[in-house]
Parts: C-alpha cells; sequence; structure tokens
C-alpha cells in the first residue's frame, strides 16, 4: 500500500475559499462574543501527515450529499482554562473535566455559525454532535488525503483548526 496521498480535486467543497473563511469567522464570532477574546489567524497550510498539538481537541463530522470529512478544533490547557474563566468569571482547576465540556460547547458553536453561513451558499452540511478529549485520547485520524490546517492565537496559546476530507 503506498504512502502517497491521493490528490484533492481542486474543485473539492471543503477546499472553497468560503469554508476556510466560514470556519475561520465562526471561531472569532463565537470566541468574541462568548469570552470577549480576540483570535489572530495564521495563514493555512496543507500537511499529509500532520499531527495535533494541543492537550485538548474535539472533532466533528463533516457531512454533505456528496462528501464527508472531519473538522477538529486543538486547544492548550491553558488556552481553554483561560476562555473557560473569561467566560463563566471563575477560575477552574487545569484538571477538571469541566474543560472538555467547554470545548465541547465552543466548538459546536463555532461549527454552527460555520454550518449556517455555509448552508445559505448551498453546502448543506449536516448537524453533527462534537466529541471532545484529551487529545492524546482521541482516535487518529486516518484519510488518504492531506490535512488542511489553519493555525491562530488565542492570549498567547497557538490553536488549530483541522479539515480532513475522507
Amino acid at each position: 500500500m503506498s504512502n502517497s496521498a491521493v490528490k484533492i480535486p481542486p474543485e473539492h467543497p471543503f477546499l472553497n475559499r468560503e469554508v476556510i473563511l466560514n470556519l475561520s469567522n465562526g471561531v472569532i464570532e463565537t470566541l468574541q462574543t462568548m469570552a470577549g477574546v480576540e483570535s489572530h489567524f495564521e495563514k493555512a497550510f496543507v500537511e499529509k501527515n500532520w499531527k495535533p498539538t494541543g492537550e485538548y481537541s474535539v472533532y466533528l463530522n463533516l457531512e454533505s450529499e456528496q462528501y464527508t470529512g472531519q473538522i477538529s478544533f486543538h486547544f492548550s490547557k491553558q488556552a481553554l482554562a483561560s476562555l473557560y474563566e473569561k467566560m463563566l468569571g471563575t477560575k477552574i482547576d487545569l484538571e477538571s473535566p469541566e474543560i472538555v465540556d467547554c470545548m465541547g460547547e465552543l466548538s459546536n458553536m463555532c461549527y454552527g455559525y460555520a454550518k449556517s453561513k455555509l448552508n445559505e451558499k448551498g453546502f448543506s452540511l449536516k448537524m453533527t454532535l462534537p466529541h471532545p478529549g484529551k487529545t492524546k485520547d482521541l482516535p487518529n485520524v486516518v484519510s488518504q488525503h492531506p490535512h488542511i490546517v489553519i493555525p491562530f492565537k488565542i492570549f498567547t496559546e497557538n490553536c488549530f483548526i483541522q479539515v480532513v476530507i475522507f
């Protein structure tokens, strides 16, 4: 079996500029609205063997009529704790399971924003449930396609959106 990736057709809808912008804007709007936190995005890149960084991740399935994929959000423990504190006005223990709940809720809002905007443009993305947890405990993503990675910073922490096409 070859390790080379199958080329993603340029017309693939998940590669559309609108998808990337709306996923990024979903994060920007959600974090600003819910926590009063600014996020700063860097240039997206495509990586064949990218491994997530950050202690916590959440994935949501991307499903449309013709295509499937997965979107993941990856955060450091400190970034999530700071978001939690900004949203609820209370400190949280870095080992609290509530950090995972917070990440699930935030990712659901980020995806919901993007899904709403993209469906207005005809993407027909379906509802999905977030699957949050410690990065090391979540299943590895297996795809013959490269991953699209969108880095961003909140506070001084590196975070990532990862889009995988199946």
